[in-house]
C-alpha cells in the first residue's frame, strides 16, 4: 500500500491532547513524533459533507456544490438530500485512478452512490436506509453482508431514540445507544481489516464515524461548561468519549500493520467538537424584527385527551408508578378520551417576508431565485443583507457567563466559485466557551434562544479538526501551523510525484515536507475538469428520504 488515509470523523486535539499527554494514545502519540501534526481548519459550515468533499477536492464548497447534507431544490423553498452526483469536482478517487492506482474507499462521506473507478468503493454517510445499492462492485455487498453476519449498514438508525422521557429511561437510552456505537465502529474496523487483507490498493481511506457520534451525544457528561451537565451524568458517562479515542488508538495500531517503510500514512478530521449550547431560534429572530411574517392555520384532529384522573393521580403520588403500568390501563376510556382538537400550525406568509432561515443561516426571499420571491435583486438585496448581518452581530445572551464570538458572514465573506448560489446568503453561528448556538429553522419557537440542557444530543462541532502525516520524504516530529482541509489533496498528489490542479484552493504543506524532495520534485499544476454524471436520477425514495431525516435530525444535523 502507497497511501493510508485514516479519517476520524469529528477528530479534536482538545480531546485528544490530554489522552496523548497521559501515554493513552500510543500509536497517535508514534505518528505524531514520526511525522507532522497541527489543527486542521474546516470549512464554513465546518460540517460533515462540505468538509470531506473540500478534502477529497482540494477545492472549496462554492467550487464543488457541497454546503451541507441538503440542498436547494431550484425554483423551491424545498430541500433534498446531497448526493455523490452534485459533485462537480474530481475527487481523489478519481486522480489517483486516473494515475492508475487501484483505490478502496469505505465509509468516504459524499460517495453515494458508488460509481465505477480502479477498485471499489463501499459508501459513506448520507446513504438511504435499508439501500442494497451501497457498494461497487455490487458484489461486494453480499461479501460485507456476511462478514456482518446479516445486512450490512453504513450508519445506525438515530430515528428510534427519543430523549422526552423520564431521567431513568434517558440513562437507558444513553446506555444502549453507548452500546450500539461501540458495535457499529468495532463492524466498520472488521470491514477495514477483510478488505486490506482480502482486496489490497495502493490507496485506501477508511472513515471512523464513532469520535463524531460519540460527541454528539456524551459530550455534557464531560463538560461542566455544558447546561446540561450534571455529577450523576458524569459518573455513569463522562468517560465514554476517551474510550471512543482510545478504541480508535486501538484499531489505527491494526491498520497500520498493513503499511511498511514506502506508506505514507494520513490520520485527519473533517471538524473538530464542542458543546452544543442552545438553539438560536432565527425564525423566532426574524419575525420579532420584522423580517419574516408567519400565519397561524387552524388544523382540527381527533386526539387522545387525558381526563382529570391521570393529573389527580400525580397529585396523590401515584402517578410516579406509571411506567409499571401496562399499556391497556393508559388506553383505557377512564384515562384518556377521544376528544376533537384544535391546533394552529405556523406557516410562513411569503408574500411578506423578506427573509428566512435556512442552510445554518438566513437566505433573503429573493425575486427570480425563490418562488415567491419579494426582494429586489441589487441595492434592495445588498442594504438587506447588511442590515440583518449587523443586527444580528449585535446579539447576546444574558443568561450565559461567557461573552458571545459570532461568525456572521455574507456567503461573498467565506465564498466562492460556480455554486455558491446555492448555499445561505448569510452565515450565522454563535459560539461562546460554552459552545456553539446553532441556528435554528424551527418555526413557532417563543424566545430567541432554547438551552441545550436536556437534548439528547449536547456535542455539536468546532472549526479545527486534526491532521497527522508520516512516511518517506516527511519531516519528523514537527508540528504545523495555518493547515486548511483543502490542503491535504494537494499534498498528497504531490508526494505522490503527481502534478496538482491548477485551480485547486489548497497548497502544499511545504513546511512538512523535507527540503531534498522538494528540490528534486517542483510543484507542478495542471487543467483539471469539471466532473459529470451521466445518470443523475435522484437516488431516493420519498420513504427513504423521510428516514434519513429522522436520523440525522437525531444528531442535530436538520430541524
Amino acid at each position: 500500500m502507497k497511501i493510508l488515509v485514516i479519517g476520524l470523523d469529528a477528530g479534536t486535539f482538545d480531546v485528544m491532547q490530554p489522552l496523548l499527554d497521559a501515554g493513552k494514545l500510543p500509536n497517535l502519540q508514534n505518528l505524531i513524533e514520526n511525522g507532522v501534526s497541527g489543527e486542521l481548519q474546516s470549512t464554513y459550515p465546518p460540517i460533515t459533507p462540505a468538509a470531506w468533499t473540500t478534502f477529497m477536492t482540494g477545492k472549496s464548497p462554492g467550487k464543488h456544490g457541497i454546503f451541507h447534507f441538503v440542498m436547494r431544490k431550484p425554483n423551491s423553498y424545498d430541500l433534498r438530500f446531497c448526493t455523490a452526483r452534485d459533485i462537480h469536482e474530481p475527487t481523489l478517487i478519481d486522480l489517483f485512478a486516473s494515475h492508475g492506482w487501484s483505490v478502496g474507499s469505505v465509509n468516504m462521506p459524499m460517495t453515494y452512490p458508488p460509481r465505477e473507478t480502479n477498485g471499489y468503493i463501499v459508501a459513506g454517510v448520507p446513504v438511504p436506509p435499508g439501500a442494497p445499492d451501497i457498494t461497487y462492485p455490487a458484489d461486494l455487498k453480499t461479501e460485507l453482508d456476511q462478514l456482518a453476519g446479516g445486512s450490512y449498514h453504513v450508519e445506525m438508525d438515530f430515528s428510534q431514540f427519543d430523549f422526552s422521557r423520564g431521567i431513568k429511561e434517558t440513562w437507558r437510552k444513553y446506555s444502549k445507544i453507548k452500546q450500539m456505537l461501540f458495535q457499529m465502529a468495532e463492524l466498520q474496523h472488521r470491514t477495514f481489516l477483510h478488505l486490506l487483507e482480502t482486496r489490497p490498493t495502493d490507496l485506501f481511506f477508511a472513515v471512523y464515524y464513532l469520535p463524531d457520534r460519540v460527541q454528539h451525544f456524551f459530550w455534557k457528561f464531560q463538560d461542566k461548561q455544558h447546561p446540561g451537565y450534571s455529577p450523576e451524568g458524569a459518573k455513569r458517562f463522562g468517560n465514554v468519549i476517551a474510550e471512543a479515542y482510545q478504541k480508535m488508538d486501538a484499531y489505527i495500531g491494526e491498520l497500520l500493520t498493513y503499511t511498511d517503510e514506502n506508506t505514507t500514512i494520513y490520520v485527519m478530521s473533517d471538524h473538530g467538537a464542542t458543546g452544543y449550547y442552545a438553539d438560536l431560534n432565527l425564525m423566532y429572530w426574524l419575525e420579532q424584527e420584522g423580517y419574516l411574517t408567519v400565519k397561524r392555520t387552524p388544523k382540527t384532529e381527533r386526539v387522545n385527551a387525558p381526563t382529570i384522573l391521570p393529573s389527580l393521580l400525580a397529585e396523590w403520588g401515584i402517578g410516579k408508578i406509571n411506567r409499571f403500568l401496562p399499556q391497556w390501563f393508559w388506553e383505557n376510556p377512564v384515562m384518556y378520551r377521544e376528544q376533537e382538537h384544535t391546533r394552529y400550525i405556523p406557516e410562513i406568509d411569503w408574500q411578506h417576508t423578506k427573509a428566512y432561515a435556512t442552510l445554518l443561516g438566513i437566505s433573503a426571499n429573493l425575486k427570480g431565485r425563490e418562488p415567491l420571491g419579494i426582494i429586489e435583486p441589487g441595492a434592495e438585496y445588498d442594504q438587506l443583507m447588511t442590515e440583518i448581518a449587523a443586527k444580528l452581530r449585535q446579539i447576546t445572551d444574558p443568561t450565559n457567563p461567557y461573552p458571545l464570538e459570532n461568525h456572521i458572514l455574507r456567503r461573498e465573506e467565506h465564498c466562492h466559485g460556480d455554486h455558491c448560489h446555492e448555499f445561505s446568503d448569510l452565515f450565522c453561528v454563535l459560539r461562546s466557551p460554552a459552545g456553539f448556538y446553532l441556528p435554528c429553522e424551527r418555526l413557532g419557537a417563543e424566545e430567541l434562544f432554547t438551552p441545550g440542557m436536556n437534548a439528547g444530543m449536547s456535542g455539536t462541532h468546532d472549526f479545527n479538526g486534526i491532521f497527522i502525516m508520516q512516511g518517506k520524504n516527511v519531516r519528523k516530529s514537527v508540528k504545523l501551523k495555518g493547515l486548511h482541509i483543502a490542503d491535504v489533496a494537494p499534498t498528497m498528489l504531490y508526494l505522490a510525484g503527481y502534478p496538482i490542479l491548477e485551480d485547486m484552493d489548497g497548497t502544499v504543506m511545504t513546511a512538512g515536507i523535507e527540503e531534498g524532495y522538494q528540490i528534486e520534485h517542483q510543484i507542478d499544476t495542471v487543467t483539471g475538469h469539471k466532473q459529470t454524471h451521466q445518470d443523475s436520477e435522484y437516488p431516493y425514495t420519498p420513504e427513504q428520504q423521510k428516514m434519513l431525516e429522522d436520523s440525522l435530525r437525531q444528531l442535530g444535523y436538520l430541524e
